[in-house]
C-alpha cells in the first residue's frame, strides 16, 4: 500500500508540472486574407554561377529564444531572429540584450485580439512595422510572455528608428531553388508554415512528413540549406531544448507542401567606403505602362556612383546580360518587343561591383492592329500596371499618388475591407493622385488603370496607417549633401538642405583607422565643420536628421578633403600656387583628353595607403581666363576616372550663375552618364541631367527652399524625347508628393 501511494504521488507530480525542456509551445501566425496577400509585390532572385551545395547562416543569429505560450512567433521570427541577423551581419557585434531585437516591440503593437495570450499576428504587418518604425532592442523593451499590453516607450521608439528595414517583398514559398538563391546571396527568409502535432515533438533529424492534429500557422526563419540532406535549416522560437538546439531540418518536399508563405526583408545598411557596394533592392519593372519601352526602377544605394542594368528572357535559369550603365535609379529599356523581359541591377562604386539584385519582370504596352478592307486601324490595348504607388498621411487625409500609365483614360482606387476580405472600389479619377479621409486604422490600397479596351493589372498594394492622434513624423533623410573639396588646409565643411520636421542633425564620419562610422557632431545648423585635419586628407560623411520621434534614414555618402593648395584668401593669407611644391604625375587618359598638358600648372594626388583616390588639376592663369574654371578634381576607381568635379572662378559665376559642375562616367565605356550643375543666383540650386548611350533622357531641377511657395513645387523632372523636347514633366513638393504632371498629350 505504501508503495502504491508513493507511485500515485510520483505520477501526479509527473503530470502536474512541465519541465523547462518540454513546456507547452505557442505559435500564433494568422493566415492573411488571400486577396490581400496576393496584392503584395512578389519577387525572385538570380544567382551568378552555380549555387553552393550548402549554406548555413546560423553563426550570425542569436541563440534560439523561447516565446512561451504567447502567440508571438511572427514577432520572434521578424525581430528576434531576422532583424538581429541583419544587424549582426552589418556591425559584427557580440549578442546581448543591447544587440538582440525585441519581439515585444513588434508583437505588442500588432497582436489581433485581447484574449489571454493576445492572439496571433500577420507576418506582413510585422514586416511593415519594421520598415516604418524599426525595432528596439531587448534592453529598451524586454520580452514578457504574460504582458502584451505594454506599448513602446519614447526611448524605445527612438532607438527603433535607428534599425529600420529598407522594405520587404513576397516570394513564392514553393520555389525551392529561388529560396536557396536568397540564402546563397546572404539573406534569410521568413516563412509561415502549417504545423502538426509531430512537429511539436520534433527532436532532430530531417522532418519529412506531418502527422497528428493540425496545430495552426507558425512563423520561423529559414537560415540555410544542405543539398546532401535535401532540406532547409530553420530557426524556431521554442527554446534551444526543442529540435536540434532550437533548429530544425525540413525536407525540400515537405517544405514545399506545408510552408504557405515566404517573405524576404531588406536591411538599411551603413555603406562601407572600403567595401564593394550592396545591390539595390525593391526592383520594379513596368508591365504594359509604356509604348515601346519598359521602365525599371530600384532603391538608391548610399555609396553608389552608378548602376548596371541586366536583362534576361527567362525569370529562372536564364543568363542575365548587361544592357546599360546609368547614374539614376531608373532606366527605360527601348530595345524591346511585346514580350516579357526580366531585370536585375548591380551597384558600382570605386571599390567594385555588387552582386545581382532581386529580379522583376515587365513588358511594353501592346498596340492592337485591326486590318479592314481599305484601312488599318491601331488602338491601344487595355492599359498596363500602375507603378510606383505611394501614400502619406498628413493633416487628416491619406494622399495617394502614382506614375502615369500610357493609354489610360482613368484610374480606379481600391481599398481592402477586412469584413468582406476583398478590395472595394472607392473612387475613380483621371489624375495620378487621390485623397482619402478614413478613420484611424491600417489601410491597404491598390490602383488600377482603365480605358475603352478594358482594365489593366492591379498595382502592388501599399499600406498607410492612420493614428488616433497624428503622431510626430520622423524626419526624412537630408538631401543635397556637399563637403568642401580642397577649400581648406585643415578642415572640411559639410552642408545639407533642411529636412522637414527635423529638430537636429547628427554627422557621422568614416574612421580610416577603425574602419567604422563614428558620430562627430550634433547640430541644429545646416552645416558642420570637421576641424583639426591634416593637409591632403580625405574623409567620408553622412547625415541623419532627428527629432523627438526618432531618426531618419542615413543620407547619401559624401567625400570631402583638405588640400595644401587651399585658397586661404578668406583668412587673409594670400598663397601663390607657384611657391608651393608641385607634383608631376601622368594624368589619366580621360583627363588628358579633356585638357592639354600645357594648360596644367600642377597635379596634386590624394592617396589612401598608396592607393590613388583623386587628383587635383590646377590650371595656368591664361587657361583660367579662357575657360572660366581654375581646378578639376578627378576621382579614381583603379586607374579610371569615374567622376570629374569642376570649379569656376567668381567672375564666371557672376556671368553664368553656376559655380561647380560634376560629371559622372560609365567606367566600362568612359561615356558621360550624369552631369550636375550647381547654381548660386538662380531660383534653382541644381540641375541634373541623366544620360543613356550619350543622350539625355531625363533632367531634374531642384528649386531653392524659399522659392517653393512661389512656384508651388520644390523639384521638377523632365523626361526628354530624342530631340531633347519634353515628353512629360512631373512636379513634386518638399515631401516628395507629386503635385502636378504635364504630358505630351
Amino acid at each position: 500500500m505504501r508503495y502504491s501511494y508513493i507511485l500515485l504521488i510520483f505520477l501526479l507530480l509527473s503530470f502536474g508540472f512541465v519541465s523547462s525542456k518540454d513546456e507547452i509551445k505557442g505559435s500564433g501566425m494568422e493566415l492573411p486574407p488571400p486577396k490581400l496577400e496576393a496584392s503584395f509585390k512578389t519577387t525572385s532572385f538570380a544567382t551568378e554561377g552555380k549555387l553552393p551545395s550548402k549554406v548555413d547562416l546560423s553563426p550570425y543569429l542569436p541563440e534560439p529564444g523561447n516565446q512561451g505560450m504567447q502567440g508571438s512567433c511572427v514577432a520572434w521570427a521578424t525581430a528576434y531572429a531576422y532583424k538581429s541577423f541583419h544587424e549582426k551581419l552589418e556591425r559584427n557585434w557580440a549578442f546581448s540584450d543591447k544587440t538582440i531585437f525585441s519581439p515585444a516591440y513588434v508583437y505588442n503593437q500588432i497582436h489581433i485580439d485581447n484574449s489571454p495570450t493576445g492572439g496571433g499576428s500577420y507576418i506582413h504587418e510585422a514586416l511593415e512595422l519594421v520598415k516604418v518604425q524599426g525595432v528596439a532592442t531587448l534592453s529598451k523593451m524586454p520580452y514578457d510572455p504574460n504582458n502584451y499590453t505594454r506599448k513602446p516607450s519614447e526611448e524605445a521608439r527612438n532607438e527603433a528608428s535607428l534599425y529600420k528595414a529598407r522594405g520587404w517583398e513576397r516570394i513564392s514559398a514553393s520555389d525551392i531553388d529561388g529560396i536557396k538563391r536568397i540564402l546563397a546571396n546572404g539573406n534569410a527568409v521568413i516563412i509561415g508554415m502549417n504545423v502538426y502535432q509531430n512537429f511539436y515533438n520534433y527532436r532532430g533529424g530531417i522532418y519529412t512528413r506531418a502527422e497528428g492534429n493540425y496545430m495552426g500557422g507558425h512563423a520561423m526563419l529559414a537560415i540555410g540549406y544542405d543539398d546532401s540532406k535535401a532540406a532547409f535549416k530553420i530557426q524556431n522560437s521554442w527554446s534551444k531544448y526543442w529540435g536540434e538546439n532550437g533548429y530544425a531540418w525540413i525536407a525540400y518536399n515537405t517544405f514545399k507542401e506545408y510552408v504557405k508563405y515566404a517573405y524576404v526583408m531588406y536591411d538599411i545598411i551603413d555603406s562601407k567606403p572600403d567595401k564593394t557596394p550592396n545591390p539595390p533592392s525593391l526592383v520594379e519593372a513596368s508591365k504594359g505602362s509604356f509604348d515601346g519601352k519598359i521602365k525599371i526602377k530600384w532603391t538608391q544605394v548610399e555609396d553608389a556612383e552608378s548602376y548596371e542594368v541586366y536583362r534576361s528572357l527567362y525569370k529562372e535559369g536564364g543568363t542575365f546580360e548587361k544592357i546599360a550603365s546609368v547614374a539614376d535609379t531608373e532606366y527605360f529599356d527601348t530595345n524591346v518587343e511585346f514580350k516579357w523581359y526580366f531585370y536585375a541591377i548591380k551597384t558600382r562604386n570605386k571599390n567594385g561591383v555588387s552582386i545581382l539584385s532581386s529580379v522583376d519582370g515587365g513588358y511594353p504596352l501592346k498596340i492592337v492592329t485591326k486590318k479592314d478592307e481599305n484601312k488599318v486601324e491601331e488602338r491601344i490595348d487595355k492599359p498596363g500596371q500602375v507603378q510606383n504607388l505611394r501614400g502619406v498621411y498628413s493633416n487628416g487625409s491619406i494622399l495617394l499618388f502614382w506614375d502615369r500609365v500610357e493609354g489610360a483614360e482613368g484610374y480606379i482606387i481600391n481599398k481592402f475591407d477586412m469584413q468582406t476580405k476583398d478590395y472595394l472600389n472607392i473612387a475613380k479619377t483621371g489624375e495620378t493622385r487621390f485623397s482619402d479621409n478614413p478613420k484611424p486604422g491600417k489601410y491597404w490600397y491598390t490602383v488600377v488603370a482603365y480605358n475603352k479596351s478594358g482594365v489593366g493589372q492591379s498595382s502592388d498594394s501599399i499600406n498607410v496607417v492612420v493614428f488616433d492622434k497624428e503622431e510626430k513624423k520622423i524626419p526624412d533623410p537630408p538631401l543635397r549633401i556637399t563637403a568642401s573639396t580642397g577649400n581648406f588646409k585643415d578642415r572640411i565643411v559639410i552642408s545639407w538642405s533642411q529636412s522637414s520636421d527635423a529638430d537636429f542633425y547628427i554627422v557621422k564620419k568614416w574612421s580610416l583607422k577603425k574602419r567604422v562610422w563614428e558620430e562627430i557632431g550634433k547640430t541644429q545648423m545646416l552645416n558642420f565643420e570637421d576641424s583639426g585635419l591634416s593637409p591632403n586628407e580625405f574623409c567620408y560623411y553622412y547625415i541623419v536628421a532627428g527629432n523627438s520621434a526618432g531618426f531618419s534614414n542615413p543620407s547619401k555618402l559624401i567625400l570631402g578633403y583638405t588640400s595644401e593648395y587651399a585658397r586661404l584668401e578668406i583668412e587673409g593669407q594670400k598663397i601663390e600656387i607657384d611657391n608651393l611644391k608641385t607634383y608631376k604625375e601622368k594624368a589619366s587618359e580621360l583627363v588628358q583628353k579633356l585638357d592639354d598638358k600645357a594648360k596644367i600648372k600642377a597635379i596634386l594626388p590624394i592617396k589612401d595607403g598608396g592607393k590613388k583616390i583623386l587628383d587635383e588639376f590646377y590650371y595656368t592663369d591664361n587657361f583660367i581666363k579662357e575657360s572660366g574654371y581654375y581646378k578639376d578634381v578627378a576621382y579614381y576607381s583603379g586607374d579610371k576616372v569615374y567622376k570629374l568635379q569642376r570649379f569656376y572662378t567668381d567672375s564666371f559665376v557672376k556671368n553664368n550663375g553656376f559655380n561647380t559642375r560634376i560629371i559622372n562616367y560609365d567606367l566600362s565605356k568612359n561615356s558621360i552618364i550624369r552631369v550636375e550643375t550647381n547654381y548660386v543666383d538662380r531660383p534653382y540650386v541644381s540641375r541634373i541631367s541623366y544620360y543613356i548611350e550619350g543622350k539625355i533622357f531625363k533632367t531634374e531641377v531642384i528649386m531653392k527652399k524659399e522659392m517653393e511657395n512661389s512656384y508651388g513645387f520644390s523639384r521638377m523632372i523632365i523626361f526628354h524625347k530624342e530631340n531633347l523636347m519634353p515628353e512629360w514633366i512631373e512636379f513634386y513638393d518638399s515631401n516628395g508628393i507629386k503635385v502636378k504632371e504635364i504630358t505630351k498629350e
